[in-house]
């Protein structure tokens, strides 16, 4: 499994962070002014690196895998203004590949379409723009339960240009989930634009996966797992 993975337009996995810089250094204009962000935000050791220690110590570290970080300043500046201003939460946040295997609740799922054919109860604020054939799931698997929330995407597009995407929330439990139970999420995207928000949500409703029908990354939420 890679130890890097964030969403990328290129290629967002991989083997160790020096590798990540090395390659969006020789591969963009120049490193995406949030790269660096984005790696530590999806990324749980480094997740606990900053709680524990602040970001200095993070940077530190940081640059003992990968020195060439040094020579970044707008990456560490905008890494710096990120962790002032965005207090973590505590539960943890990976980004996969749509084909990655995740396991949620002692059950492995090949893929984001596995996990889709799991889904038992599906819903949407406004009832038409449901898809006309719902990924309701015809597997079932004792003492698992799936449901999906869909949302119109809302991104700066969707100003300009007819948007079909339907971003998807996906809620797992050990017990049947009902219509209500996800019409009652607090943490839709659609109330806190989960790509900008990702440290609000409510850890009541963990475990989540959340896709934005778009590109080739998801992203999952867990309780933080404790060193003991």
């Amino acid at each position: 499994m890679n130890k890097i993975c964030f969403p990328h337009y290129d290629c967002g996995e991989f083997r160790s962070l020096a590798k990540a810089i090395k390659f969006l250094g020789a591969t963009t204009y120049s490193l995406s002014r949030y790269a660096l962000r984005d790696i530590v935000l999806y990324t749980p050791c480094y997740r606990d690196h900053l709680r524990r220690y602040g970001v200095e110590d993070l940077i530190v570290h940081l640059i003992e895998e990968a020195p060439q970080i040094k020579d970044e300043p707008v990456l560490l500046h905008r890494l710096r203004r990120w962790a002032e201003e965005s207090p973590l939460a505590d539960y943890d946040i990976r980004c996969y590949n749509i084909k990655d295997k995740i396991t949620i609740l002692g059950h492995t799922f090949k893929g984001l379409k596995d996990v889709k054919r799991y889904v038992e109860t599906v819903w949407c604020e406004n009832k038409e723009e449901l898809p006309l054939e719902p990924n309701v799931g015809t597997k079932r698997c004792e003492g698992l339960h799936v449901g999906c929330y869909f949302e119109n995407y809302t991104g700066y597009e969707s100003m300009y240009y007819k948007e079909t995407r339907l971003c998807q929330s996906y809620i797992f439990r050990t017990t049947p989930i009902s219509q209500n139970d996800i019409s009652c999420l607090p943490c839709a995207p659609h109330e806190l634009e989960f790509l900008k928000d990702h440290e609000g949500i409510d850890v009541a409703w963990l475990p989540m996966l959340y896709y934005p029908d778009e590109g080739d990354y998801m992203f999952m939420v867990t309780k933080r797992e404790v060193e003991i």
